[in-house]
């Protein structure tokens, strides 16, 4: 009987662990996201804006400038993202925020209000900017919605809880950086106002001279110099 090569068996023990580990993932999936999924009393202080016939932005090419979407760079900080960090930078921004409790903020950027949630013990962030009721999306605006979120709206998505629309961005807390953070606030802000004419974050400008998104860009860059100002 011939004998079975090293090789080969090497080759079965590799599979045989590969599919272990699959099956593994699939019986125990890990989700975090969970974590913020709880009732915090944004229902009642979520402010209306209202939506606009929906539009489909036309002849869009990615060929334009890419301007500073707040990836970490040498303008951020290399130590963990802190609450009392978060604190400064709001602050900066809004030196009316209100702060109801530890980890939560309410303030305005551009007429719209932004919440921002942090938890360092699960190592999450949320920025939130309510839209309007989910209740009374078409099947059209839902499909748009969708469509942005694979494109232009970056590094923000729309997303819908709570039977409410929102403009939303998540990320870990700790390896945050101030820009990125910022850039994030400003990129949620934009979707959220941009919501029925173009559904952009304006963190790209596209080449073709669209007027709106250079204004949400050059909203973005402000905030930044703003939230960065010692």
């Amino acid at each position: 009987m011939k004998s079975v090569s090293p090789a080969l068996l090497t080759a079965i023990f590799t599979a045989l662990v590969t599919i272990g580990l699959i099956a593994l993932l699939f019986l125990f999936p890990v989700n975090l996201d969970g974590v913020f999924d709880t009732d915090i009393g944004l229902r009642k202080n979520t402010p209306s804006i209202s939506a606009k016939k929906s539009f489909a932005p036309k002849g869009a090419t990615r060929r334009g400038k890419v301007p500073p979407r707040g990836d970490v760079s040498a303008a951020d900080t290399t130590s963990a993202m802190t609450m009392d960090r978060l604190n400064t930078i709001i602050t900066r921004l809004d030196d009316k925020v209100e702060k109801p409790r530890n980890g939560f903020w309410r303030f305005t950027v551009n007429g719209a209000t932004v919440i921002v949630v942090g938890d360092e013990a699960f190592d999450r962030l949320r920025i939130l900017v309510g839209i309007q009721s989910a209740k009374e999306l078409t099947q059209d605006q839902l499909l748009q919605i969708a469509k942005s979120n694979y494109d232009t709206a970056l590094d923000a998505r729309y997303a819908i809880s709570q039977n409410i629309l929102w403009a939303m961005y998540a990320h870990p807390l700790k390896s945050l950086g101030d820009r990125q953070f910022i850039s994030a606030i400003g990129q949620t802000v934009n979707l959220a106002i941009s919501y029925g004419d173009g559904y952009s974050s304006g963190g790209i400008i596209f080449e073709g001279g669209d007027v709106k998104d250079v204004q949400r860009n050059k909203m973005i860059e402000e905030l930044i110099k703003k939230g960065l100002k010692a």
